[in-house]
């Protein structure tokens, strides 16, 4: 009978015990929401950054396309001013500065430009900075000119030697740290050319949404074989280019949401496919599509 009383200090002793348990699983809870990292990550945010990293309003891959279209124009590369013509069709973009030549000796031309972007109405700024290096060939030779003696060149090697640039929008803060590629354009003397090759970008990127903010450290490889532009209609290639590439994607990524925060480190293979204006990107078994012009993500 006297092990079944409750003296006042066995209840005090209990109390204590309930609210220190309670105390351990509110703070483990809350422990342990904020260091599941996959809570605020999710694929859509590696989507978004692959996706900009392929558009032509941020100065991605479909961009550069867009310059190797130009090229391929009688007004490729007669001179600097039908160059700096030909480089600063899109709308929007102003050419700061070009400069070109020619070495005799390999049939390569050199052109760094410096290209301004400004879209008031969406408050979207940027500049860019590139070296492109382009050959032209016919039939195995190259050539000086797209056109030269009434021989059109039918194989352009386009090579982006180096590239910087920023992006300044409401929804995206972009600085690009690194960019090369190298290029093969054949049937460039079609209406519509194959390009196959390779595509490196590195940048540290900030993306605003409504509900989250995603900061990443990132970088993007690429291989194609079969991606197909219009020829000499660099103001089309957003619309028309067409075809698959595969890549990776790494980066550490800092989400926030709220007063919530939480950092993931993103390896990730994924497929790109262009098709009616539209980037299709597939990663992890995910799909999300953007338009090639802005980037952003549908939905």
């Amino acid at each position: 009978m006297l092990s079944s009383k409750q003296t006042p200090l066995s209840i005090l002793t209990r109390g204590l015990m309930l609210i220190s348990s309670l105390f351990l699983f509110i703070n483990c809870d809350k422990s342990n929401s904020l260091s599941a990292e996959d809570d605020l990550y999710t694929d859509e945010q590696a989507a978004e950054a692959i996706a900009s990293g392929m558009a032509a309003e941020s100065g991605g891959a479909v961009d550069q396309m867009s310059d190797l279209s130009s090229l391929a124009g009688v007004e490729g590369i007669q001179n600097m001013a039908d160059a700096a013509r030909s480089l600063a069709k899109k709308n929007g973009d102003r050419v700061t500065a070009i400069d070109t030549s020619y070495d005799e000796n390999n049939g390569k031309w050199t052109i760094a430009v410096s290209i301004e972007r400004a879209i008031p109405q969406r408050n979207f700024t940027a500049r860019f900075y590139r070296v492109y290096s382009v050959q032209y060939l016919k039939g195995g030779q190259f050539q000086k000119y797209y056109i030269t003696n009434g021989d059109t060149a039918n194989t352009i090697k386009f090579d982006i030697v180096e590239g910087t640039g920023n992006v300044q929008s409401l929804r995206l803060k972009h600085r690009l740290k690194s960019l090369s590629a190298s290029w093969v354009a054949t049937n460039a003397n079609q209406r519509l050319m194959a390009v196959a090759g390779s595509y490196t970008r590195s940048a540290a990127d900030t993306f605003s949404t409504r509900k989250t903010v995603s900061t990443m450290d990132q970088s993007l490889t690429l291989n194609f074989a079969g991606i197909s532009i219009p020829t000499d209609d660099s103001e089309e290639v957003p619309a028309l280019i067409a075809g698959v590439m595969s890549g990776d994607f790494v980066a550490d990524i800092t989400i926030t949401k709220g007063e919530e925060s939480s950092q993931k480190s993103v390896d990730r293979s994924f497929s790109v496919a262009f098709s009616s204006k539209v980037i299709k990107v597939v990663i992890n078994g995910g799909e999300y599509t953007a338009d090639t012009t802005t980037g952003e993500l549908d939905g």
